[in-house]
This record gives structure tokens, C-alpha cells and sequence, in this order.
């Protein structure tokens, strides 16, 4: 039962996701259309790919680990106890306030007349609230330990380093996810394999409600691929990295695996490492170590062709999920 429930989490977050783009495509072309007429000025400082994709990945994902859990509650009460789905609720939660944050910023871009997003500074406040919330609920239902495995070095006991150091890297693994603008190389592809790993940690653990999260949260993005894949449709957004970044974060917090997120996140980390490189070279060099930021628009500028872009950023994120796998086989042993 438990292994068509995850079958049907992940079915469902395909089609949901993929009605409601569907349905958002054509309206939100209309919109930015009317606004780009309105307001030519646009045309300089927006894209003609309408953004926002990300809403429709965070809806399919909550119903369809909705639908599911439901489900198996009605069907095999047995297996989903109390304890997992106090987690559960916990890390839906999380990712959907974040996806909020981020769907907070996508709207202020788009509905102020000077097209600035959310202060930075705001940003990081809230997403910083959040994390340590999410980490503070942990702590009261006891599912949040001390240390975790940390990889190529092993287990790590923290003390009480542990929650700020984890609310840390949850922060900067979304602003990462929030420095790629949503490209379909960098979140989509590091979101897939990241979470079927996540998956399948579970599975290794019977943490069967969290299964269900990652898995939905997989097939609603494979849906958006069909939309994002070039020439891309619809893009992601803040909303979408947001959500897909605070989503794998909370389900390897969760699990007791947060020291994961160094190999889940790696093409993120990479996002945001050229981030800090570019910054260091203007203050030390007075010049740009890149031409142009993100890494796929980086790319794109060199010359390479869209496809084979986001080839190199799902093998890059292919690479680092099997790494991660391996860590956790090998600490399990």
C-alpha cells in the first residue's frame, strides 16, 4: 500500500501542477502583455517569459501530499502515526511559508512602479523567523537531534550550536535558490534529484509521510519541465525556487540528515559561491570575475545553447544526489 501511495503522490503532483500551468500560462501572458503596453519601460526590465511558475509547484505539491496522506489515513491508519505526522505538517508548513516569502517578492517586482522585489534585508529577517521556527517545533515534538552526519567527515554532535547553525544553512541554502531567478537548470533539476533522494532516505528510514512530500514535490516538478524546458514557457520565479529550496531543507532537517544539504544543494551552493567570487573581485579587483550572473545566463552569454545548459546543470545535480545517496548508505551500514 505504502509504495502506491507514493506512486499516486507522485502522479498527482504531476497532473495538478500541470492543469494549473495550464490554466496560469495564457492569464499571465495577458497580464504582462497589458502591463508591457501600459508601461513600455517594461520592456527593458522585465522578461518576455512570464514568471510565477513556481505557484503552480507549490499548489500541485500540498494537494497532492494532501490527497495521499488522506488516503493512506483512511486506508492503513496503521502506518501513519502520530510522531510522523506532526513532522510532516511541520515541514509542509515551512515550505509553503516560505514559498509566502517568495511569492511576496515575485508580486511586489511585478506591482510597484520602480519593479523593485522585496528589500534584501527583509528577506532574510523573515526567512530567518521561519527557519528558526521550523527548527524550534522540531525541538518541542523531539524529532530535532544534536548533530548529524556531515559529509566525507561522519557524525558531528553539534550541541547547542546545532539550531543556529542548521537555521543558517537553511537561509543561505533559499537566498542561494533565490540567486538563480528561477532558471530551470539550477532549481528544477538540483529540486528533482534532490528529492528523490530525499525519497528514498526516507523510504530507508519508514518515514513514509515524508516520502510522500519529497515524491510529490518530484513529479510537480517534473510537470513544470514540460513548461520550463527550452524554449521555456513559463519560468519559475522566486515563488518556486523559494519553495523548492525551504522544501528539500525541511525534509532532510527533519529526517535527522540536515548535513545533506551541503551535497542536495550543490548546484545552489555553486549559484551562490560565483555570488560571493563576484562580490570579492569587484571589492579586491575593481572589476566583474563573471560578465553576467546567474550561472546559466553566464553560460548563455559564452555561447552555450539552452539545452545543452541545463543538460550540464542536471548532470552537475545528478552527481552531487548520488554523492549524498552514498553518504547515507555508507553511514547506515
Amino acid at each position: 500500500m505504502a509504495r502506491y501511495a507514493l506512486m499516486v503522490a507522485a502522479l498527482l503532483g504531476f497532473l495538478v501542477t500541470a492543469a494549473v500551468e495550464n490554466i496560469m500560462l495564457p492569464m499571465l501572458r495577458q497580464w504582462q502583455m497589458r502591463r508591457m503596453t501600459a508601461q513600455p519601460i517594461l520592456r527593458r526590465n522585465q522578461p518576455e517569459t512570464p514568471t510565477m511558475g513556481g505557484f503552480a509547484v507549490v499548489f500541485g505539491t500540498i494537494a497532492a501530499v494532501t490527497v495521499a496522506w488522506l488516503g493512506l489515513s483512511v486506508m492503513e491508519p496503521r502506518l501513519m502515526d502520530g510522531y510522523q505526522r506532526q513532522v510532516l505538517v511541520t515541514s509542509v508548513l515551512t515550505g509553503f511559508a516560505f514559498a509566502l516569502v517568495g511569492i511576496w517578492d515575485d508580486m511586489r517586482g511585478y506591482l510597484r512602479k520602480d519593479h523593485r522585489p522585496l528589500p534584501w534585508l527583509w528577506r532574510i529577517a523573515l526567512e530567518a523567523f521561519l527557519a528558526l521556527g521550523f527548527l524550534g517545533v522540531l525541538h518541542l515534538i523531539d524529532a530535532l537531534p544534536t548533530g548529524t552526519v556531515v559529509p566525507f567527515v561522519g557524525y558531528v554532535d553539534f550541541g547547542g550550536w546545532y539550531i543556529p547553525l542548521t537555521g543558517f544553512a537553511l537561509v543561505a541554502l533559499v537566498e542561494t535558490a533565490h540567486m538563480s531567478a528561477g532558471e530551470v537548470g539550477v532549481c528544477s533539476m538540483n529540486g528533482f534529484f534532490a528529492c528523490l533522494v530525499c525519497s528514498a532516505v526516507a523510504a530507508l528510514q519508514n518515514h513514509l509521510q515524508m516520502s510522500l512530500y519529497a515524491t510529490a514535490l518530484s513529479g510537480a516538478l517534473l510537470a513544470y519541465l514540460l513548461w520550463g524546458f527550452p524554449p521555456a514557457k513559463l519560468l519559475l520565479g522566486r515563488s518556486g525556487s523559494t519553495f523548492i529550496a525551504a522544501s528539500i531543507g525541511a525534509i532532510s532537517v527533519s529526517m535527522g540528515w540536515g548535513g545533506l544539504l551541503l551535497l542536495l544543494g550543490g548546484v545552489y551552493w555553486l549559484e551562490g559561491i560565483a555570488y560571493v567570487l563576484q562580490g570579492l573581485s569587484y571589492r579586491l579587483r575593481k572589476r566583474p570575475l563573471f560578465k553576467i550572473l546567474p550561472i546559466q545566463a553566464a553560460m548563455a552569454e559564452a555561447g552555450w545553447e539552452q539545452v545543452r545548459i541545463i543538460g550540464t546543470m542536471g548532470l552537475a545535480a545528478f552527481t552531487f544526489a548520488v554523492l549524498a545517496l552514498l553518504q547515507v548508505l555508507s553511514a547506515t551500514a
